[in-house]
């Protein structure tokens, strides 16, 4: 089975529901051999998860969901996220600093990436960022909660990465999740829309 990349934990704050080793126990009792886990903006659980996929047989992915504010200047003056998966020593050195940097004031993430990505896989649906960056190392991110950008994705011309964003594990927990997300954003439950990630049980997707 292919290894979900896009995946958060309690490492995650007012985001994820499952602790690191919950998600190791599930992805081995559904028959993975590996795993990543990917927390918005760090790596806090990372030796936690690296203890549970050693415990439960699996081979960890380490990295982290970049989520960035806009930069000035671009016609879209949104933000945007890039998958950063660690391919060597060097990358882990590179999303330690680009995390430290981001708390940072005028921290443009989009042009750091764009200077230097050596040691990442950086998969994105920031089209801004894909269209920028040079021909290796970066990927078009699809899951199913951007579904309406697949289109402009795939015309980048960068390779694609399907994968779903696992954020529970059990549907029950989607409820939680969503009023995670509303207090870490300040506003109501019912002023969300029902977010569609993948879990993982028949997600791991």
């Amino acid at each position: 089975m292919t290894t979900p990349f896009l995946v958060t934990s309690t490492c995650s704050f007012h985001f994820g529901t499952a602790s690191p080793r919950a998600l190791a126990r599930q992805a081995k009792a559904l028959g993975y051999d590996s795993l990543a886990l990917t927390d918005r903006n760090g790596v806090y659980g990372a030796p936690t998860f690296i203890e549970a996929c050693e415990a439960e047989g699996l081979r960890p992915v380490i990295g982290t969901e970049l989520v960035y504010g806009p930069a000035p200047g671009l016609a879209d003056p949104g933000g945007g996220r890039a998958l950063l998966i660690a391919t060597d020593s060097r990358g882990f050195s590179r999303i330690s600093h680009l995390l430290t940097a981001l708390a940072q004031p005028g921290f443009e993430a989009r042009a750091e990436l764009l200077r230097d990505s050596g040691g990442l896989a950086v998969i994105s649906d920031d089209l801004n960022l894909l269209a920028a960056a040079g021909a290796e190392g970066f990927y078009a991110l699809l899951s199913p909660c951007n579904r309406p950008l697949w289109r402009s994705l795939l015309k980048t011309g960068r390779q694609p990465l399907a994968t779903g964003e696992v954020r529970f594990l059990e549907s029950g927990d989607q409820e939680l999740q969503r009023l995670l997300v509303a207090i870490g954003s300040n506003r109501t439950v019912a002023g969300r829309r029902p977010a569609r990630p993948g879990r993982l049980r028949g997600c791991l997707p």
